[in-house]
């Protein structure tokens, strides 16, 4: 999209590219080109093409079998997406992920600064390290729990706010290195369209099973990173505080 885009544009691109993808019995899975490791994308495109090829050889020597297909490659596609979002769960637990979530960004870099901190106590990196951090992210210590996992109502399921973004009571807290959103279109929010979306509740139906594996693998992501900032709380503070869950909002809801 170019130019002034507008909410009905957003959401006539968003429903095209849902039905597209469905027609295709494709399923929303690009959380997945960061999740899986060069050696699992190998080894799960071979597998994907002696597939295609085997259906291929089977529909050349039987017309009835070759109609039968489509309902067939249907179970193939799911079980391939559904196989490959448990891989990427598995890996951020087998290989000890810190998990950040965008849409907690200031805790997220907390956490990375207090894992990385020790590697850089005895060298001229600290500095920059530090600088790095400063710039970047708010203070190592939260203020509360409920500042850094910003339980609000208002926020919609990817964790945007519809504010003024030219209200400057909003960036008191902000580090230096923050940017707001330049863009012209900022109209545009992401829960106004999920709010024009979920009008059509035959296409949210449709939405809903378009993004199911990429669900499953932003929710095990959002306990992962909850469990982990409790625990960088613990080790922050000097007594225990109980983080409240921030509510998650699913896509298709």
């Amino acid at each position: 999209l170019a130019g002034n885009v507008t909410q009905e544009d957003v959401v006539h691109l968003v429903k095209k590219k849902v039905r597209n993808g469905r027609k295709s019995n494709q399923y929303q899975d690009r959380i997945l080109k960061y999740l899986l490791t060069p050696a699992q994308v190998n080894a799960i495109n071979k597998y994907a093409n002696k597939i295609n090829k085997s259906n291929s050889a089977v529909g050349k020597e039987n017309n009835t079998t070759q109609q039968r297909l489509p309902n067939a490659a249907i179970k193939d596609e799911m079980e391939m997406v559904e196989y490959k979002a448990r891989l990427a769960i598995h890996n951020l637990f087998h290989y000890n992920a810190i998990v950040g979530m965008t849409e907690q960004m200031p805790q997220s870099m907390n956490m990375i600064r207090h894992a990385l901190g020790d590697k850089f106590q005895d060298d001229g990196r600290r500095a920059a390290f530090d600088e790095f951090f400063e710039f970047y992210s708010p203070s190592e210590t939260p203020s509360s729990p409920e500042h850094n996992l910003n339980l609000r109502d208002d926020r919609d399921e990817y964790g945007e706010d519809d504010v003024d973004p030219e209200d400057e009571s909003l960036s008191t807290d902000e580090p230096k290195g923050f940017v707001r959103n330049s863009s012209a279109e900022r109209g545009v929010s992401t829960s106004l369209v999920m709010g024009e979306l979920r009008k059509d509740e035959d296409f949210m139906r449709l939405f809903t099973e378009y993004v199911k594996f990429e669900q499953m693998i932003v929710d095990f992501g959002w306990d992962m990173h909850l469990k982990q900032f409790e625990e960088y709380e613990k080790a922050v503070k000097p007594r225990k505080l109980s983080s409240p869950v921030r509510k998650r909002e699913r896509f298709g809801r």
